[in-house]
């Protein structure tokens, strides 16, 4: 992942710059937490920029594990603690249903958090 990171040729998912810009536009604070170790939190921050993505200068708005306030781990809910104390939530995206569920691990990885947890979601 640290090498695929370091390209910074991730390209953004249809319809997310257009989003972030239009909510930063409107007010909004657009905050990014990721799972991404420390040392890539440059390369994602600049992978963002280069498309054009919101990133306050006056706020640190893109966090990579640095303010998990329970020592080093991959569950998001301290960080999402942090931003909560200053900000109301209006909408979280997240690339599985464990990771917007607060856990960190699911049997069968994010194939398998989308299969058990499938009937918490809204259909077509």
């Amino acid at each position: 992942m640290a090498a695929w990171c370091n390209e910074r040729k991730a390209v953004p998912i249809p319809g997310a710059l257009e989003f972030t810009r239009a909510a930063a536009a409107k007010g909004v604070a657009v905050f990014y937490v990721t799972n991404r170790d420390r040392a890539l939190e440059q390369a994602t921050r600049d992978n963002l920029a280069k498309y054009g993505f919101p990133l306050d200068p006056g706020r640190d708005t893109c966090d990579a594990w640095r303010t998990a306030r329970n020592g080093r781990s991959s569950d998001k809910s301290s960080r999402r603690s942090a931003v909560a104390e200053h900000f109301a939530f209006l909408l979280l995206v997240a690339t599985t249903s464990a990771t917007s569920c607060g856990r960190t691990r699911h049997e069968g990885g994010a194939q398998g958090a989308r299969r058990g947890e499938s009937a918490m979601w809204g259909v077509k």
